[in-house]
């Protein structure tokens, strides 16, 4: 492939204590077809090997730039790597994942003049089965309700390209988990044309048994329900028409806000979920846990604390 006309692709993989999977992730983003790269890794004070590994790929190629820091947390090293990128478009791989030979090019040949934007699918690895996740089974152009309603259920930063100049006025949020969650909607709320492909073969998510998603805490519990509540609110302001598919998700979040939090740590937040739970019907596509729980929850809330009391008892036992 001549790149010499094509756009520069930035490359952003922040790297915390990922020495077992580290070297599968960036030979990965080395083996691409699309050529006009810069790979962009911000060590986050990892005291594991994964410097170590780091230091072998300095001078292996050019277009590798590595950047120290001391641990500040996922959001502030994706910020690092956005303040030195220098291409036009970003990307963005966790370390413990790896993409495809056509992770870069497949997005690339989408771009058209206006392409703020570009999407596609997953594979979801873990220990039992890869599954092909896809939000829209169709290569097309998506009007702003469809990039909107998109965004609801595949809310992820590695599936999706983005116009660097998207990022000049939004952050990612400092010591927050969930930070693609927070910025997002606001990133697709500016985009002026998104692009959706059909395709689930260009980057593999590998779920860990000790990720956040997994092992959920307080802190984290509470980062994923404000950064979904203030998504929700926007929705209600700017695109109402979504406001049924943006409710169902903000529901869910808050069934488990309620079932891993700890009591009064947001009374704020604590105000907004119990609104949401009592003023709302149960979603009819709910599973039988969530519909059980939000229930319980509109009959009696010391009831409904000590039944997630119980759970949460029940599954540090296994």
């Amino acid at each position: 492939m001549n790149d010499n006309n094509s756009p520069l692709v930035s490359v952003i993989v922040p790297v915390y204590n990922s020495k077992l999977y580290l070297q599968r992730c960036l030979d990965s983003i080395l083996n691409q077809t699309y050529l006009n790269f810069e790979l962009i890794i911000v060590n986050d004070g990892s005291t594991d090997s994964s410097k170590d590994i780091l230091r072998k790929y300095v001078n292996l190629d050019d277009r590798i730039v590595i950047i120290n820091q001391n641990n500040m947390g996922r959001a502030v090293a994706r910020n690092t790597g956005i303040e030195n990128v220098t291409g036009d478009y970003i990307m963005f791989v966790d370390s413990d994942d790896y993409v495809g030979p056509n992770f870069i090019s497949d997005a690339v040949k989408a771009i058209v003049e206006d392409t703020d934007i570009v999407c596609f699918g997953m594979t979801i690895k873990t220990e039992q089965e890869d599954k092909q996740y896809i939000s829209i089974q169709e290569n097309k152009s998506l009007t702003k309700e469809e990039a909107m309603r998109l965004l609801i259920n595949d809310n992820y930063l590695w599936n999706k390209m983005y116009r660097k100049s998207l990022f000049d006025n939004v952050k990612f949020p400092v010591g927050k988990d969930y930070e693609d969650v927070y910025i997002n909607w606001k990133l697709f709320h500016i985009a002026r044309t998104v692009i959706n492909l059909s395709i689930s073969s260009n980057y593999f998510y590998v779920v860990r048994k000790d990720s956040v998603v997994n092992h959920p805490t307080p802190t984290s519990i509470i980062d994923s329900f404000e950064a979904s509540y203030e998504q929700y609110e926007a929705y209600q302001n700017y695109y109402p028409k979504l406001n049924n598919e943006i409710l169902d998700n903000i529901i869910g979040k808050a069934i488990s806000y309620v079932t891993y939090r700890e009591y009064g740590l947001r009374p704020d937040l604590d105000d907004k979920v119990r609104q949401i739970l009592k003023d709302n019907n149960i979603p009819k596509d709910f599973d039988l846990i969530h519909r059980l729980s939000m229930m319980i929850f509109k009959v009696s809330e010391p009831s409904a604390n000590l039944l997630f009391k119980l759970r949460k008892l029940f599954k540090r036992s296994i």
